[in-house]
């Protein structure tokens, strides 16, 4: 038996065991979560074993989207149904091995230690890195306080502080604390991830020198996110390899799907261009709707015209019109509350 973690559409953990004999542990998985759109989806690096992602892929639209963020790459990602998590040893990140001989333990209690790891890991190193200046400031402001108690003073210096009779006030100064340098290696040489990559664009239609300048323009891109957010630049760093696996099948989908090849093959979009496209701009039809939708939230929600409540009549207008109403306790507690109106159309206020 293989110990594997099962992610409900709620969140929570369950513990789902799969039998050793199993040839294919992804249709085994589909008959036992009644789920017949489960797919592999890729892996995640955590030291020296890979995370093996099986979830169906869904939209923000699906009512059963799962409520649980996967780490990486993936936390972009929107899957509906449950999702099973598994240990495995093979860093072959485009396949998934079937046997479920070839798989380890993954309990949920396991799983939540690797998944807070990836949550918390920039937060505690920023946390060591704030103790360690706070300790140095302390050393510093001891040295300062002993060479305070224990002053030196020539004549001269007595005569001075004997003459002076006002205090010089010290302007306090602020430290600036000194931004995180990142180490940047020389990634642009030639690996089997990149070889991949390029095979993969020109497998769905792009010729190789295209295949070439997208895949190198979105590497620049990948060193630059990367720099921002202090991850170190190298192959051997798993967050920066997940990083670059997964916007290069970020884009891969969306060429793949939604009509982009043309276009660059056209020159109609170049590679650089096209590698600087957000989520929105390389699916535009699935997130239009969304966006129009909170755009029109919005609007009701700092529009006084859509928060109308009641209608008076004002006299500017000469008419009953929509207004906005508030009452406030200005006269003593044992008289009635004073009712301030706005006029949504004219914009005139009174009282009574």
């Amino acid at each position: 038996m293989v110990v594997a973690t099962c992610v409900q559409v709620s969140g929570t953990l369950q513990e789902l065991t799969v039998p050793a004999k199993s040839a294919d542990v992804l249709e085994w998985l589909r008959t036992k979560t009644k789920q017949p759109g489960l797919q592999f989806q890729g892996k995640i690096q955590d030291k020296d074993n890979w995370i093996t992602i099986f979830a169906e892929s869904g939209s923000d639209d699906d009512d059963n989207a799962n409520q649980h963020v996967l780490g990486g790459n993936f936390s972009d990602e929107i899957f509906i149904g449950s999702m099973v998590v598994m240990l495995s040893a093979n860093s072959n990140a485009d396949n998934y091995d079937k046997p479920a001989s070839a798989y380890q333990n993954l309990k949920p209690a396991d799983y939540e230690t690797i998944y807070s790891s990836w949550t918390f890991e920039g937060e505690s190193s920023e946390e060591e890195e704030a103790d360690a200046d706070a300790d140095a400031d302390a050393d510093a402001d001891a040295d300062e306080d002993e060479e305070n108690e224990n002053p030196v003073l020539d004549d001269d210096a007595l005569d001075d502080a004997d003459d002076d009779e006002e205090e010089e006030v010290v302007a306090p100064t602020t430290k600036q604390r000194k931004p995180k340098q990142v180490i940047i290696h020389d990634v642009n040489t030639p690996c089997p991830l990149r070889d991949r990559v390029k095979q993969n664009y020109v497998e769905i239609g792009l010729t190789t020198e295209m295949s070439d300048a997208l895949e190198n323009a979105l590497l620049q891109r990948c060193i630059r996110d990367c720099a921002k957010q202090e991850i170190e630049v190298t192959w051997n760093n798993p967050a920066f390899w997940n990083h670059y696996r997964g916007r290069c099948m970020q884009f891969y989908e969306n060429m793949k799907n939604y009509g982009w090849i043309p276009k660059l093959l056209s020159g109609e979009t170049t590679p650089a261009v096209f590698a600087e496209m957000t989520v929105v701009d390389l699916n535009p039809k699935r997130w239009k709707a969304q966006i129009e939708a909170q755009i029109e939230k919005d609007k009701k929600l700092f529009t006084r015209v859509g928060n109308a409540s009641i209608f008076f009549y004002c006299s500017r207008c000469k008419k009953t019109t929509k207004c906005d109403y508030y009452q406030m306790q200005t006269r003593s507690a044992d008289e009635p509350m004073t009712t301030f109106v706005t006029c949504l159309e004219c914009d005139r206020r009174w009282k009574f």
